[in-house]
């Protein structure tokens, strides 16, 4: 345990007192209200985490491993602060000169939230990147924001460690680092709205639905996460002098994230079959099974060279199922353009119109802008290009 006068005079665990004192509620209740909270979204989460598991167990190993990393930091979370309340409201309760003191688990909890918060925020952040066109720069910009978060929260535990009464250090920290994580979520967010808005063209209104549910679910997974961190920043600034409330917020926020993480996740099973039905609407046209772009390559035994064929919006199965696939010769592996909506499936699951071997189908390479001539209407190329952005914005 980190004895209470560090940097202080022996004053300081007396003053405390009378302060915890005149406010157990506002010192010792937001603790207690934190593990009510984190104990329930422990529970939510066991019950995303199992639809999630069940639903994409094809899903890619990245998604897989964050999904995992939030998992094991949100129960070591759990276990930290039921700790700490068990430590205040068991162990030592009713002695205050125990309470008032600073043990391990007070200086871990901000930096294992921070974690959690990084590893969700990672995902929207890939998740903008692909949206703004795999913008790179934007993506260092982002990681570079989520790790000086990180490295800011890891500073308020070391201040807490050495220094636990020191408001004005803490403080010096603090407010930094939530300025810079509400901050980095305002961009992720804003531009994840405006990509989406201005890919609304009008051209199909079932791709165009497909584009408002998407924008639903980015504003549902955003909305409660900001909520918490802005009241934390607030509180903080306003009444960390006080008392302690805005440490329930500190507790509550990374589970949020979590959250929208698991939320964002396993919607993607809703996006899909909304896009499946923008497809039955392409496939009942009579230019719905056209393929609206080819590019061949002949094989050649030598250079063993496959046959690449690319198509957009080419149901399989029937007019209800969009599916591209991409496939090579050589190793006869299978990827599906909702290998990020569903997850990578064996070749052996998915009814190939044409020969395994030879087809490539790949909707990232469909450019409405590479002037080439198509069996099908201006339209049609307008609404399959529309329906190549809503899935990418997925990916």
């Amino acid at each position: 345990m980190v004895s209470a006068t560090i940097g202080k005079g022996p004053e300081a665990v007396q003053n405390t007192i009378d302060h915890v004192k005149q406010s157990p509620g506002g010192n010792l209740g937001s603790w207690l209200l934190g593990l009510l909270a984190v104990s329930y979204f422990l529970g939510v989460l066991s019950s995303q985490s199992f639809t999630y598991f069940m639903s994409y167990p094809h899903d890619s190993p990245w998604f897989k491993r964050l999904v995992i990393a939030c998992i094991v930091l949100s129960i070591l979370q759990w276990t930290v602060v039921f700790i700490e309340a068990w430590h205040w409201f068991v162990d030592y309760y009713g002695d205050w000169t125990r309470v008032v003191q600073v043990p391990w688990t007070v200086w871990m909890e901000p930096i294992i939230a921070q974690l959690t918060v990084f590893c969700a925020q990672l995902f929207f952040a890939y998740r903008c990147f692909i949206l703004t066109g795999r913008n790179r720069v934007l993506l260092i910009l982002l990681v570079a924001a989520m790790t000086t978060t990180v490295a800011l929260f890891t500073l308020v535990g070391v201040s807490l460690a050495i220094d636990p009464y020191n408001l004005d250090l803490d403080q010096k920290f603090t407010i930094p680092a939530l300025a810079v994580n509400l901050s980095t979520d305002a961009v992720i967010t804003g531009l994840s709205t405006w990509k989406l808005m201005t890919s609304k063209k009008g051209f199909n209104p079932n791709t165009d639905s497909v584009v408002n549910k998407l924008l639903a679910v980015t504003w549902e997974a955003a909305v409660p996460p900001v909520i918490s961190a802005s009241l934390n920043i607030v509180v903080f600034i306003t009444m960390s002098r006080q008392n302690l409330i805005y440490t329930f917020f500190n507790v509550l926020t990374p589970r949020l994230y979590v959250f929208s993480l698991m939320f964002t996740l396993n919607s993607r099973t809703a996006i899909r079959s909304a896009l499946d039905g923008a497809a039955a609407f392409e496939g009942n046209s009579a230019f719905g099974l056209k393929r609206l772009q080819t590019e061949s390559s002949h094989f050649n035994g030598k250079n063993h060279r496959p046959t690449t064929t690319t198509v957009v919006f080419a149901p399989i199965g029937g007019a209800t199922r969009t599916t591209a696939t991409s496939t090579t010769a050589m190793t006869g592996t299978i990827g599906t353009i909702d290998e990020h909506i569903q997850g990578a499936r064996p070749i052996s699951q998915i009814e190939m119109p044409v020969s395994e071997t030879d087809l490539q189908i790949d909707l990232d390479k469909f450019d409405a802008e590479s002037g080439e001539e198509t069996d099908a209407p201006p339209d049609a190329v307008k609404s399959a290009e529309e329906g190549r952005k809503s899935w990418n914005i997925t990916r």
